[in-house]
């Protein structure tokens, strides 16, 4: 397993085509949500990713406070290829971004992961909300002091 993180200026072609391919695969695919995931934003984030040999199995974004909200870090587009879940991926990817930035981070987090994101230190801060045709709650997670 290898921990890659990179802002978006990094990022190699083929990486870049592994992102929008899990993108692709997980959220228009499986969840059947039509957007436009190339939203210019990329851009302006830090890109996590873990690997398996040579495959994109885990990913997610990060915003600096004052992007996405601003007191705040975010996380969005956590991603984890089908075949690769229930191994722990997005949990060590989610963690490392916690011990990296140290800092609160505030999601939009899909409802029904709710109690995972709680698992993880994160908790709620909204009603819940639909976004994208699907039921969604905001989530923040304070690091210890």
């Amino acid at each position: 397993m290898t921990l890659i993180h990179q802002p978006f200026e990094q990022l190699s072609v083929k990486t870049l085509y592994d992102i929008m391919n899990i993108r692709l695969t997980v959220f228009v695919e499986e969840q059947h949500i039509m957007y436009v995931d190339t939203d210019y934003k990329d851009h302006d984030a830090e890109h996590w990713m873990i690997y398996e040999e040579d495959k994109l199995v885990s990913y997610a974004r990060v915003f600096k406070p004052g992007i996405i909200y601003e007191n705040y870090y975010s996380i969005g587009r956590v991603a984890t290829h089908k075949n690769a879940r229930r191994r722990g991926y997005a949990t060590t990817l989610l963690k490392s971004i916690q011990k990296h930035f140290q800092a609160p981070i505030k999601i939009s987090a899909q409802f029904y992961l709710k109690d995972y994101y709680q698992s993880l230190g994160f908790y709620p801060v909204s009603e819940p909300y639909i976004e994208e045709g699907i039921k969604h709650i905001s989530m923040i997670y304070k690091p210890e002091e």
